[in-house]
């Protein structure tokens, strides 16, 4: 009998815990508001749970018993990044396992599509974490000349894909109050993005799911092309940060001697019309806000009561 919802973390030490707990935050008002009893369990599932889990790469699923109970995937992040490409490569069992996903958008449907995942396993559900970020953004008022650097992780081969750290070189324009929010890879005592985004009139970012984040909260995003773009096009080929970088979607610096010129025109000038566009594609607003009520719903399917 399946009668409870289990939530599988990382573990104590993860850098990933705060993002987790903002994802699974919405989902756990909402089993509290329907008097579903849930477990916070950090390393296993659990045989009459439904269980979730955020990741779907082996360092993540070894040892959790994944055949335990059902299992529902979560996004983890908005950025596609190939993701699925080299989960499905390396990892396919794991998929194969997972009863449900809970995704972001359309695109991220083709992309489970796309790997032999079944229409009826996917709900699109939004973000936990946009949700969490458009009620903290009620109270974070925005401030003048704030530029939130927030760059995706650097580690093995996707180096070429994040600014970090070298962007940091360009940071000594005294005009500007630069916010340096990196990914919870790089940084040893990490805190979330989320309020740097709501302080920030300008994001800067390379290829990491804060690019979606900003747009969708209407900041102006600026793309260090000068440092990232070829990496992007040679390992995320076709992949949707690839066509912002192609398609020129926001603000690009070519090169690094057009940088505050780029800042400027962003503080200035706003939101471009053709990222105005994109998120709109990509981002289904209507569901803003519903995210744990929808992802609950889901669940329920599960449970036996």
């Amino acid at each position: 009998m399946i009668d409870s919802v289990n939530f599988v973390y990382f573990g104590n030490n993860s850098c990933y815990n705060n993002i987790n707990n903002i994802i699974m935050g919405n989902i756990q008002q909402e089993l509290k508001k329907r008097n579903i009893i849930y477990y916070i369990n950090d390393l296993k599932c659990k045989i009459n749970s439904v269980n979730i889990i955020t990741h779907l790469e082996n360092s993540y699923s070894t040892n959790r018993c994944i055949s335990n109970g059902k299992l529902i995937a979560i996004n983890h992040g908005f950025a596609i990044k190939n993701y699925l490409k080299g989960i499905a490569k390396d990892n396919q069992h794991i998929i194969n396992k997972c009863d449900k996903f809970i995704i972001f958008n359309n695109r991220w449907k083709q992309e489970f599509k796309h790997i032999g995942v079944n229409k009826n396993k996917l709900h699109i559900c939004g973000s936990g974490k946009i949700d969490y970020l458009f009620e903290l953004q009620k109270q974070i008022p925005e401030e003048e000349n704030t530029i939130c650097f927030a760059p995706t992780h650097n580690n093995g081969s996707w180096k070429t894909t994040s600014s970090y750290p070298k962007m940091l070189d360009y940071f000594d324009n005294n005009k500007y109050n630069f916010i340096i929010s990196p990914h919870p890879f790089n940084a040893k005592n990490y805190i979330p993005s989320t309020e740097s985004l709501c302080r920030s009139k300008v994001v800067i970012a390379d290829s990491g799911s804060t690019i979606y984040e900003a747009m969708i909260l209407g900041k102006p995003v600026i793309f260090p092309d000068f440092l990232v773009r070829k990496g992007i096009h040679n390992i995320f080929r076709g992949s949707l940060e690839d066509e912002i970088y192609e398609k020129q979607i926001g603000y690009h610096i070519i090169n690094s001697n057009n940088i505050d010129n780029i800042i400027e025109k962003a503080l200035n000038e706003g939101v471009l019309e053709n990222q105005k566009d994109f998120i709109n594609e990509n981002y289904d607003f209507s569901i803003l806000g519903k995210y744990g009520e929808m992802t609950v719903d889901v669940i329920e399917r599960f449970l036996n009561k």
